[in-house]
């Protein structure tokens, strides 16, 4: 019986999640995505139009009525809104602030669940990072990952990406990760089946070493 060639890759903020995926992507020559621009778009196309939190329905409409497209490129994923490629926009610190209160609501993640789904072909194989990709977009992934990282750390990490003081990346850091694991929709969390790994302490590479043995330990390298 053949293996599907998907894995996922869960975890919390700055946990290195989107890194290890395109590490294991570039190992693997299978093709990867961070659904973490899903719900960065999601709030994009929110301020843009003036929808509130309160409108989720409405949002989930506008979604797809913007022409909201996905494109695959070697950097990872392209976010696509009415024709325009926003992808370096998704990276403003408004829209860090704003996609924590529409990630968390039902009919947008619904809306974006079918997105996220498309990308999985099963002769290429798909490496999919995010925060409930193993519980709730693909469950029945042979091989799922849940990263975790100590906060101090991860604050580190925001703190050299975007340049913040280190006390602000830290309360933005768990705040963050609060909210997502006490959210009604899709809360993050390890699905029962996945393998927890601290990446606190490990550089990206490594980080990528264990996942391709892990990978090797389910077969999925000889489908690689």
């Amino acid at each position: 019986m053949s293996v599907s060639k998907l894995i996922t890759i869960d975890g919390g903020a700055h946990c290195g999640k989107s890194t290890a995926a395109r590490l294991l992507s570039a190992r693997l020559g299978w093709p990867w995505v961070s659904t973490g621009l899903f719900y960065r778009a999601a709030a994009f196309v929110a301020q843009q139009e003036r929808i509130s939190p309160s409108q989720g329905a409405k949002l989930a409409v506008r979604l797809k009525a913007k022409g909201f497209t996905v494109h695959t490129a070697e950097s990872g994923v392209r976010i696509h809104v009415g024709g325009r490629d926003v992808t370096q926009e998704l990276e403003n610190p408004e829209i860090d602030k704003l996609t924590p209160q529409f990630s968390r609501l039902q009919p947008v993640r619904a809306a974006l669940m079918g997105l996220q789904r498309q990308f999985f072909n099963r002769d290429r194989g798909l490496i999919a990072e995010g925060r409930d990709i193993g519980t709730v977009v693909f469950p029945k992934a042979p091989l799922k990952v849940f990263l975790t990282v100590a906060p101090e750390k991860a604050a580190e990490r925001m703190s050299a990406k975007k340049g913040m003081p280190f006390a602000a990346a830290l309360a933005a850091v768990i705040v963050r990760d609060a909210a997502d694991r006490s959210r009604r929709a899709s809360p993050t969390k390890p699905a029962k089946d996945a393998i927890l790994f601290d990446t606190s302490h490990l550089d990206p590479d490594t980080v990528a070493d264990v996942l391709v043995e892990l990978a090797k330990s389910r077969g999925l390298m000889e489908m690689a």
